[in-house]
């Protein structure tokens, strides 16, 4: 008896210097505390006297009612830091689901003779699901498991959303959850999700994927006001210590391009970022934000209407040239860049001269043609002034694809 009071209250102990019983709930009631205190105490006190707790104490019948207290108090202390078993169920029983849903597809393909095409889109559904759940097993790289995430969630025969949402606690990692909860948010605009998991998103933003930051910032965006996009950036550069650099500033672009209202207010948006913008990278936005005038029609006098309706068009067919030639990945020190290998693009800098040259001569090409759209309309007073702004791009669009023309050359010398 001796040693099971003694191991109660070493772990009472144990429990409370880790902070696990009266840090584990700040808006627990003081009472609590009080009593868990009282109850220690009492069991100090009274260790070697008869009025020491005797267990087990139900059909004890010299057992006090003071006592009684104590010993539930303990009871609670020592329930509270058991684990959570329905969550660990639940785990449990997902994981078996999900291998007998693969044994059953595995016999389903070994003896069914119909085509492919001819499957429903209740099947389709439901191997997604099971391809999604497999996830958790395998050992795919962080970039295959995100594109991986994004090809399945994104699906447009997908429907399990309510389900991946239930059973989220699943998968281990904790940048999975954090991906996939996005994925989720961003197809149900579920409030429960939000809730969850909106400072896990701000506290892992550095190690999110640039096409899961995307998702997130049209996610967390406002139509017509750039409030939001302000105060987050806030939050993540200081309650959540998140570096913003010059790929978050054209992710932000890149995802909120149909939005003026982020275009509007580019120059506070630029300085949150803790390293200067490539001219190409400051070249987009310019261009993106000279575009995005035209691309809406005014609500006021028609006389002063810019909207030109090809303008959405152009502005979104630049926004792909910058994604298809990495610009979030462009870098000032052009001089470090080695261009004789162009083939190893993903992870470092090799081949970003070549992308960067590639995107100038694109934008060049798609802004030329804007001209040549404008040119036999320049006597309306939209398409001339347009005309003039993008006279001003040009040279210094031309300027910058002279500079790093000589460096090209320089390299192959």
């Amino acid at each position: 008896m001796k040693n099971i009071r003694y191991n109660s209250l070493k772990r009472l102990f144990s429990q409370l210097n880790s902070g696990n019983i009266l840090n584990k709930n700040k808006n627990r009631v003081k009472d609590d505390n009080e009593e868990l205190k009282n109850t220690i105490k009492y069991l100090i006190q009274n260790a070697n006297t008869n009025d020491s707790i005797k267990f087990p104490y139900k059909n004890n019948s010299n057992i006090k009612k003071e006592q009684i207290k104590h010993i539930e108090t303990i009871s609670n202390v020592l329930n509270r830091s058991l684990p959570e078993v329905d969550v660990k169920k639940k785990n449990v029983e997902q994981h078996y689901q999900v291998l007998f849903s693969q044994l059953k597809n595995i016999v389903e393909k070994s003896i069914s003779n119909t085509n492919s095409n001819t499957i429903s889109n209740e099947d389709k559904t439901s191997t997604l699901y099971n391809e999604l759940m497999l996830l958790k097993y395998n050992n795919r790289t962080p970039a295959n498991r995100v594109n991986t995430l994004i090809k399945i969630l994104l699906h447009k025969d997908f429907k399990e959303y309510p389900k991946v949402w239930n059973n989220i606690t699943f998968f281990d990692n904790r940048l999975d959850r954090v991906n996939i909860s996005l994925l989720l948010f961003y197809k149900t605009h579920n409030q429960q999700i939000y809730d969850a998991y909106f400072d896990d998103w701000l506290e892992n933003y550095n190690s999110l994927s640039i096409p899961i930051k995307r998702i997130m910032w049209r996610c967390m965006s406002v139509p017509k006001d750039n409030h939001n996009v302000i105060k987050l950036l806030d939050i993540l550069t200081m309650e959540k210590s998140q570096v913003i650099k010059p790929l978050d500033i054209m992710v932000i672009f890149q995802s909120l391009y149909k939005q003026n209202h982020a275009l509007v207010d580019d120059s506070t948006i630029r300085t949150y970022c803790t390293e200067p913008l490539t001219t190409n990278q400051m070249l987009f936005i310019q261009v993106l934000k000279t575009l995005s005038k035209y691309s809406h029609q005014n609500d006021g006098d028609i006389s002063l209407d810019l909207y030109i309706p090809k303008a959405k068009d152009w502005i979104t067919s630049i926004v792909k040239l910058s994604v298809e030639n990495k610009l979030c990945a462009e870098i000032n020190d052009v001089s470090e860049i080695p261009m004789h290998n162009t083939k190893s693009l993903s992870n470092n800098s090799q081949g970003i001269s070549f992308y960067k040259f590639k995107f100038i001569r694109a934008l060049d090409i798609n802004i030329q043609e804007i001209r040549l759209f404008c040119n036999p309309k320049r006597d309306e007073y939209k398409y001339a002034q347009l005309l003039n702004e993008l006279d001003a791009i040009t040279e210094s669009l031309l300027q910058e694809e002279k500079e790093i023309k000589s460096l090209m050359s320089i390299k192959f010398i």
